[in-house]
C-alpha cells in the first residue's frame, strides 16, 4: 500500500507518490503492467467499502511518478481530491490479476487451466511462458519460479529459465538445462542429465551414464557410475574418473588426469588403473582390471611409459607376502597386432617364496598390456597392482 501525494481529477494519468513510497511497488518495466486499487484511506480503511474506489493500470514508474490507465475492470474513473482526505493505492488480488495468473502470465494457479494444463496436484509459479508446453504438466510437479520452464515428469521440479525436468523425480535449475533421467539433476547452463540418478552441473556438461556426475565446463560422464570434472574431460568407462583439462578415461575404473593437451583431448595424460586376482598354483596367470576379463586395452598410435607396483599375500598367512615394482614402455600403432613391449625393469622388494613372480606382456590379440603373476602350488595367493601410465598420442 502506498500514499498518493495530492488530489487528482478523473482525467489525470500521471500521479505523484509520497517520498519513499515508490520503492514499495514492482517496476512495470521489469515485471509487467499490473493493477492497483485507488481509494479514500481516511474514511475507508477497507478499499472495498469506498463507493468511489477505482482500479487503475500501472504502465510506468519513474522516480516517484506513476503513469496510469484509468477506469480499469469496468469501474469508471472518478475524482480523488476531497478536502482533508488521504488517498492510497493498494496492490490487491483483482479479477484481472486472477485471470492473468490463470492464463499463464504469472502462472501461480494450480490445477488444469486452459492451454497451459498443469498436471494433477501440480504447482507452477513461473511468470512467463512462450509455449503452452512450458508448464508443470507432470503429476505432482512443481515450477518454483522463472520463465519458460517445463516440469513434465512425475514429481519433477524446475526453476530458472528455459529448463526441462522430464524424468520421474528429476530436478532442473538455472538456464537451458535438461533432466530427462529418472531422479536426475541438472543445474547451471546448458547441461544435460539423462542417466538414471545422474547429475550434471556447470556449463555444457552431460551426464548420460547411470549414477554418473559431470561438472565443470564441457565434460561428459558417459560410463555408468563415472565422474568427469574440469574442462573438456570425458569419463567413458564405467566407474571411471577424469579431472583437469582434456583428460579421457576409456577403461573400466580408469582414473585420468591432464593439465592440457597437444592437439586432441586425451593425447597427453596420466592414467591410473588397478588390477587384481588370485593364484592357487605355480602357473603364470593373468590378473585383470575387473576379473574375469577386463584388460588394459591401448588406443591406436600410443606410446605409454608405465610404472606398476604389485603386492601379494596368502589368504591365511600375512607373513607370506611380496612386493614388486616394474617399469616399462609399451606402444601400439594401427590395430591390436601392432602392440610392442620393450624391456622392463623389475625390482623385487620382497617375496615369501622364490616361485612368486610378476611380469608384463604385450597382448597382440586384444591390443593390451597384460600382467601375469605366479604364485605357489597348494597356496591361495591374492594379488593387487596399481599401474600408472604416462600416455602420449
Amino acid at each position: 500500500m502506498v500514499e498518493v501525494k495530492s488530489g487528482y481529477d478523473e482525467l489525470c494519468t500521471t500521479i505523484e507518490l509520497m517520498d519513499g513510497e515508490a520503492a514499495k511497488l514492482p517496476d512495470p518495466k521489469a515485471e509487467g503492467y499490473y493493477n492497483l486499487v485507488w481509494f479514500n484511506y481516511t474514511d475507508y480503511k477497507n478499499p472495498s467499502d469506498d463507493p468511489h474506489r477505482e482500479i487503475v493500470r500501472v504502465t510506468a514508474l519513474e522516480g516517484s511518478l506513476l503513469k496510469l490507465r484509468r477506469g480499469e475492470e469496468g469501474i469508471v474513473a472518478s475524482t480523488k481530491n476531497a478536502p482533508g482526505r488521504i488517498y492510497k493505492l493498494i496492490l490487491s488480488f483483482t479479477k484481472a490479476a486472477y485471470e492473468e495468473l490463470v492464463n499463464g502470465r504469472h502462472g501461480i494457479i494450480t490445477g488444469n487451466t486452459f492451454g497451459n494444463e498443469r498436471g494433477d496436484d501440480a504447482t507452477d509459479f513461473q511468470f512467463l511462458r512462450e509455449s503452452s508446453t512450458q508448464v508443470a504438466s507432470g503429476e505432482a510437479s512443481f515450477i518454483a519460479s522463472g520463465s519458460n520452464n517445463t516440469a513434465s515428469g512425475f514429481c519433477s521440479f524446475a526453476s530458472g529459465s528455459g529448463n526441462t525436468a522430464s524424468g520421474l523425480g528429476s530436478h532442473s535449475e538455472g538456464r537451458s538445462n535438461t533432466s530427462s533421467g529418472m531422479s536426475s539433476h541438472s543445474e547451471g547452463y546448458f547441461t544435460s542429465a539423462s542417466g538414471l540418478s545422474s547429475h550434471a552441473e556447470g556449463q555444457s556438461c552431460q551426464a548420460p551414464g547411470s549414477s554418473s556426475h559431470a561438472e565443470g565446463f564441457q565434460t561428459i560422464s558417459q560410463g555408468n557410475y563415472s565422474h568427469a570434472e574440469g574442462t573438456h574431460t570425458s569419463a567413458l568407462g564405467p566407474y571411471s574418473h577424469t579431472e583437469g583439462l582434456g583428460a579421457t578415461a576409456r577403461l573400466k575404473g580408469e582414473h585420468a588426469f591432464a593439465s592440457g593437451y597437444i592437439t586432441d583431448y586425451g593425447d597427453a595424460q596420466l592414467s591410473r588403473l588397478s588390477l587384481c586376482g588370485f593364484t592357487q598354483d605355480g602357473i603364470p596367470s593373468e590378473i585383470f582390471i575387473s576379473p574375469p576379463s577386463d584388460r588394459i586395452v591401448l588406443e591406436d598410435n600410443l606410446a605409454a611409459g608405465f610404472c606398476a607396483r604389485i603386492t601379494a599375500h596368502t589368504s591365511g598367512n600375512l607373513a607370506d607376502a611380496a612386493f614388486f615394482e616394474i617399469k616399462g614402455l609399451i606402444t601400439r600403432g594401427a590395430g591390436a597386432s601392432s602392440v610392442q613391449l620393450f624391456t622392463c625393469l623389475k625390482t623385487v622388494i620382497h617375496k615369501a617364496s622364490s616361485s612368486w613372480d610378476a611380469n608384463f606382456a604385450a597382448d597382440t590379440v586384444n591390443g593390451a598390456l597384460i600382467l601375469r603373476v605366479t604364485g605357489e602350488t597348494a597356496k591361495t595367493v591374492r594379488w593387487v597392482s596399481v599401474v600408472e601410465m604416462y600416455k602420449i598420442r
